[in-house]
This record gives structure tokens, C-alpha cells and sequence, in this order.
């Protein structure tokens, strides 16, 4: 079966920088061969469930590389348990990180990971070779998880604008299910984009205490930089200093952004040390934002400032010289693009 799964789709995965939807491409009947295995399986290892109520909603092939910049998905229904089935191309690296217990998990070739599809997780980069993978979305029919569909409708609804939509459908995914973090952070997101920003600062500090409860006092990073960068505009810094020291001692998911992230949330530490007049400390950081990304323009500047704050006048003025250079090769680029 597996070879002809990647017999049927090869062609359109390697012209697509998209996943390919199986439904889309006449791999139907693939994928149907997989069903009487993959199933009892599932039901197997979730007890709760009726492998007679359980179906297929989606079904997509995805095929990464090394510089792939971010695993494109089909558009998938939200689903109770997602299956992802390593489908055997030669790859290093990589692998499904979940938050739950830190740990990547990398199915063997031909071997697949069950797992329920509300876990936080995100895709951990292949370092060499093209890894194949097929990701099944599976619903049933006797539970039909209304908390994670109204999450999944409540974040769409904001990114189409209609914050007023996206915030009922969201309220009410936490009454269907309050324990969810991810469901908290993204209300809080809501209100942010309404201005709501005290009813923001609540929910986002919800999720950061959810998620130490889910996953042994360790908090989520996201919704740990959304209440510090919240904090920061209400001008709470020390409060908003302590999230992001907290963000960065345990880390972003190792997607890959990983390094775009912790960067961000190092400058932002920088700047509430900063409005503390803790200018050595928030300069000793900035230095690091500057070693992983030389041509951080408001970095460059902050440690400026720093430098001026200490008495050192040189090292401003390196400072300066590499904001001009920067803001130089913007400009090229600019009149690249005309």
C-alpha cells in the first residue's frame, strides 16, 4: 500500500509546494486499503472511541526538505486523533515535537504515531534527505469535539476579521472544554485585537497557569511572550521582564522558527531591562540577539542606547554605523525591487 500511495501522489508532490489532498489527486482508494489496519488501531489505543464510528475526514501526503521554511498542510477538519505515517524516503533529523512531555517522537519508516489531535505539537525540521509523511485526520461520528472545531472556527473567524465572531466562538469552545490552553491564548489574541486589553491580560495569564498544570509546571511559550509583550504596553515591565526571563528559560517549540522567536523574545527582555535602567544586563543580552542575527536594525539601536547609558561613546557610535548599514542595505533592496 505504501508504495502505491507514493506511486499515485509522487508526481503531484514534487510539483506542489503544498500538501497534497489525496481526495484531490485519485488516492481514494489507497487510503481506503489502510482503513480496516489504521482504525482498530486507533480505537485500540483510545478506548473511549468506536472503531465502527470512526472515520477518515482528510487525508494529504506532505514531503519536506531541509530547506523547507514551513510544512505546508491541507486545509483539515479538526479532529479528535491525527495519525501520521512516515511513508520510508531516506531523511535525517526531524520528527513531531509535543509539548506535553518536551520529547520528539520519530515514527520508523512505514510505522506510524496515533495521538490526540488537540496536543500541542509542531513539526521538528529534517536536517538531510526529503521525509514523506502521510497525515490522516480522523473524526467520529459519537463524538464529534465541538471544544476543538469552535477553537479551530473562533481563530479563522479573527484572521478574517470578524473579531466579534471570533470572540463567541471561542468563549464558547472554553465552555465546552475550559482546560485547553490553547483555546485561552487564542481568545486572548481576540481581545488584544478588540482593545479588551485588561480581559487580555487575564486570559492570557489563564493559559501560562493552564499549561504549567498540563505538562508538569513547565509554561507555554507563546502564551508566555503574548502576557510579557501585553505587560510591556500596559508599561507593567517588571511583571513583563519576568515573563520573558521565564519564556526563554524554557524555550520556543524547535520548529522552524525557533530561532525568530527566542530572538524576539530576547529583544523585548532587553528593552524592559532597559526601562528599568538596567543597561549592563540589557546589553549582555542584546549582544546575544546581535551574534544570531547580525542585521537586527532595533537592536543594533537599543544597544546604542545602552552604550550611551554606560559611557561609551565608541561603542555607541559602532552601534550607529551599523544601524546606517542596515538601513543601506534596505534601501538597495528597495531600489532592486522599482
Amino acid at each position: 500500500t505504501q508504495e502505491r500511495l507514493l506511486a499515485a501522489v509522487e508526481s503531484h508532490v514534487q510539483k506542489s509546494p503544498d500538501a497534497v489532498d489525496l481526495g484531490e489527486v485519485g488516492a481514494s482508494e489507497q487510503v481506503r486499503s489502510l482503513l480496516p489496519v489504521v482504525l482498530p488501531c486507533v480505537a485500540s489505543e483510545f478506548p473511549a472511541l468506536d472503531a465502527q464510528s470512526l472515520r477518515v475526514s482528510s487525508a494529504c501526503v506532505t514531503r519536506e526538505l531541509p530547506t523547507t521554511t514551513a510544512l505546508a498542510t491541507a486545509p483539515l477538519e479538526p479532529a479528535l486523533v491525527t495519525c501520521i505515517i512516515d511513508l520510508g524516503s531516506p531523511h535525517s533529523g526531524g520528527g513531531f515535537w509535543f509539548r506535553a512531555n518536551g520529547q520528539v517522537h520519530r515514527p520508523a519508516p512505514g510505522h506510524a504515531i496515533l495521538f490526540a489531535s488537540s496536543l500541542s505539537h509542531v513539526e521538528v525540521p529534517v536536517s538531510e534527505g526529503v521525509r514523506r509523511t502521510l497525515v490522516l485526520q480522523i473524526v467520529s461520528a459519537s463524538q464529534p469535539n465541538v471544544g476543538l472545531r469552535l477553537q479551530a472556527q473562533g481563530t479563522a473567524l479573527r484572521e478574517a476579521g470578524d473579531l466579534s465572531g471570533s470572540r463567541a466562538a471561542l468563549e464558547q469552545s472554553i465552555r465546552e472544554n475550559g482546560l485547553v490552553p490553547e483555546s485561552w491564548r487564542e481568545l486572548g489574541k481576540t481581545q488584544q485585537a478588540l482593545q479588551d486589553m485588561k480581559a487580555a491580560e487575564t486570559t492570557y495569564n489563564r493559559a501560562v497557569q493552564l499549561s504549567r498544570l498540563n505538562t508538569k509546571d513547565v509554561a507555554d511559550f507563546e502564551a508566555l511572550f503574548l502576557l510579557g509583550c501585553l505587560r510591556q504596553a500596559l508599561d507593567k515591565t517588571d511583571e513583563a521582564s519576568t515573563c520573558f526571563e521565564e519564556a526563554l528559560a524554557v524555550g520556543a517549540p524547535p520548529s522552524r522558527n525557533r530561532i525568530r522567536h527566542e530572538i524576539d523574545a530576547e529583544h523585548n527582555w532587553a528593552l524592559t531591562l532597559m526601562a528599568m535602567d538596567k543597561f549592563e544586563e540589557a546589553a549582555v543580552i542584546l549582544d546575544q540577539v546581535l551574534d544570531e542575527d547580525p542585521n537586527a536594525e532595533e537592536s543594533w539601536s537599543a544597544l546604542g542606547v545602552c552604550m550611551v547609558k554606560l559611557g561609551q561613546e565608541e561603542a555607541a557610535l559602532l552601534c550607529q554605523q551599523q544601524v546606517l548599514r542596515i538601513q543601506g542595505l534596505k534601501e538597495s533592496d528597495n531600489v532592486a525591487l522599482e
